[in-house]
């Protein structure tokens, strides 16, 4: 699986939702495919996301895009973004006998 990491900060949570819900059809034709939204429970401005895509190519291209960026700065993010493109690793599955 692959996933993009999302963390900043919105100046307000429920305009920064809002757009975020508004550009789904976006996100899926470009390649998302889920996602999860976190607030950091001592700080509800401070947004993560965890979104998983159809593969690394298009989850790289979409998070280079100006589609993102344009998106993230109308939504109302306030600070510096931090953005990782991830590759799961499958965890080693042990058995009764190891």
């Amino acid at each position: 699986m692959v996933s993009i990491l999302i963390r900043h900060r919105v100046s307000d949570f429920d305009q920064w939702k809002s757009n975020f819900d508004h550009a789904y059809a976006i996100r899926e034709n470009a390649g998302e495919r889920s996602y999860h939204i976190f607030r950091n429970a001592n700080d509800p401005s401070d947004v993560t996301l965890l979104c998983d895509w159809e593969n690394l190519e298009k989850a790289r291209q979409f998070a280079a895009s100006d589609t993102l960026w344009k998106g993230m700065h109308k939504g109302g993010v306030t600070t510096d973004v931090e953005i990782h493109v991830l590759e799961e690793v499958k965890p080693i599955r042990k058995t009764a006998a190891d």
